[in-house]
């Protein structure tokens, strides 16, 4: 994505993780994924916290634990939240329906 697309989408999510909140978030994430046809634009692009955007991605759980302190065990459950976050986002108007 190009930068101009990357500031709108921080600006529009105000810096904030979409699935916990965190405060500040400087990441930008496809929510489906390029390789599989996603574009870049706004609706399909969603801030994430570092945390959140590893664990959505396809990352080795020790990474995972070497970054962030994340139980393999935990990364399931992680993994669902976030996607339902996503989910939810979607749904409003934020996620430009």
């Amino acid at each position: 994505m190009d930068k101009e697309t990357r500031a709108t989408v921080l600006k529009r999510d105000k810096l904030t993780c979409q699935a916990c909140e965190k405060y500040p978030a400087y990441q930008v994430h496809h929510i489906k994924a390029r390789c599989h046809g996603g574009e870049d634009n706004l609706s399909n692009l969603v801030t994430l916290c570092g945390r959140c955007h590893m664990i959505i991605s396809p990352v080795p759980p020790f990474a995972l634990w070497k970054a962030f302190r994340v139980q393999e065990s935990e990364i399931p459950d992680e993994k669902r939240r976030i996607e339902k976050a996503i989910k939810r986002f979607q749904q409003t108007s934020h996620g430009l329906k």
